[in-house]
């Protein structure tokens, strides 16, 4: 896997960092809402999948960090991306669900 898991190595040092800031400003948010869909973006890239699982996770963690203030593009991207994860782990339902979801917002 090389260089994603160099590039997982970096964006999980990101989080760690973003994680221990205290002000919880909203621009800290959604710099951290960025690293999640990035990291979430390179675990579904690996086609591996427990990978995938973890790519579920930092999608939905990142949609609670961009919120419904955010840029609609952004949740968008990210719901996007989460259907396809759910897609190619094989549940239909979800994978539909948040299809939907990112075309309502454009």
């Amino acid at each position: 896997m090389g260089q994603f898991d160099e590039a997982l190595a970096h964006y999980n040092i990101a989080d760690k960092h973003m994680k221990g800031l205290k002000s919880n400003s909203m621009n800290e948010d959604a710099l951290r809402g960025d690293i999640l869909f990035n990291r979430g973006q390179t675990y579904a890239a690996t086609g591996n999948a427990d990978n995938y699982r973890k790519s579920i996770i930092d999608f939905e963690a990142a949609l609670e960090l961009q919120g419904n203030n955010n840029e609609p593009v952004v949740r968008h991207k990210t719901l996007f991306n989460l259907g396809i994860v759910y897609r190619r782990i094989g549940d239909p339902v979800k994978s539909i669900e948040n299809l939907k979801k990112a075309t309502s917002l454009g």
